[in-house]
């Protein structure tokens, strides 16, 4: 049942090295937390699981799944079993199984897709349509959001731009000698990995002028040389700008927008989901 490619005796070590390889292949810090709480969560997570069930981590539960005392695919369609007790969105459970599973696998434990597809079943995702934000909805927004978020709102109508994208972009990116502004969005910060090309109109380009100027002295006739790899709507300071190692730069500034925005909306009612049209 179990290969022994890898045998590990640690379970952090082990969790870390899955995880750096998960980052490995989508370079997403956003899918590494996600995997990690799946995993570590205190509520729901698998270890919680093992330890309410079975009273093992996940090391001991490779080395009963060696013996024979349990079977992977039941574990796993318990843990799915458990998961949906607990009220977490078929959305969830389905990151959290394929976040597990994928851990077995990296621990060495054989976990074949076709006879998991037919033990483990997961609860089908209801996949609702979204409500496009009407032009009345989005003046009043507008109206008691912040400069910063307006901008941000006026990018991402004009260009089509996702909210992680926007958080990514820095000056260097922008091409205000274009007409239309052109920007050029990095194969890093997007969904697919392709780099592709988008526009500004007029409106927006000014208020993105404006934005930058307010906020971090940018000069239109000058290189701003420190400005060039700073991502524009992340921390907004003035004073001297450091560049931290091992830092998600795009996380950050979308963690901070994401949380700005649900801020400054649930006051009001009838406007909580509008930041998910931004996704």
């Amino acid at each position: 049942m179990m290969a022994d490619r890898i045998n590990y005796k640690d379970a952090e070590q082990a969790l870390e090295e899955y995880l750096d390889s998960c980052y490995t292949v989508s370079h997403s810090s956003a899918t590494v937390n996600g995997y990690r709480n799946a995993i570590t969560g205190k509520t729901n997570g698998f270890r919680t699981f093992l330890k309410e069930r079975h009273d093992c981590d996940e090391i001991e539960l490779c080395i009963r799944i060696k013996s024979d005392e349990l079977d992977v695919y039941q574990i796993l369609k318990n843990y799915v079993v458990f998961l949906d007790k607990a009220g977490l969105m078929p959305n969830s459970i389905k990151q959290f199984f394929h976040a597990v599973k994928g851990y077995l696998i990296h621990l060495g434990i054989e976990v074949y897709s076709e006879k998991c597809k037919q033990y483990v079943k997961l609860p089908k995702i209801l996949r609702k349509r979204k409500e496009a934000i009407t032009k009345e909805v989005l003046v009043r927004v507008m109206s008691v959001v912040s400069f910063k978020l307006r901008v941000v709102f006026l990018v991402a109508i004009s260009s089509g731009m996702r909210i992680g994208e926007i958080g990514g972009l820095r000056l260097s990116d922008i091409d205000f000698t274009s007409t239309p502004t052109k920007i050029r969005i990095r194969a890093e910060t997007t969904k697919t990995r392709e780099e592709r090309e988008t526009f500004l109109t007029s409106e927006t380009t000014v208020a993105l002028k404006d934005y930058l100027k307010r906020y971090f002295d940018w000069n239109e006739s000058q290189e701003n040389p420190l400005l060039k790899n700073r991502n524009i709507f992340g921390r907004t300071s003035i004073g001297k700008y450091i560049r931290k190692r091992n830092v998600n730069e795009q996380r950050v500034s979308v963690d901070l927008l994401e949380n700005i925005l649900h801020e400054q909306l649930k006051r009001i009612p009838e406007f909580s989901g509008i930041g998910e049209n931004l996704s």
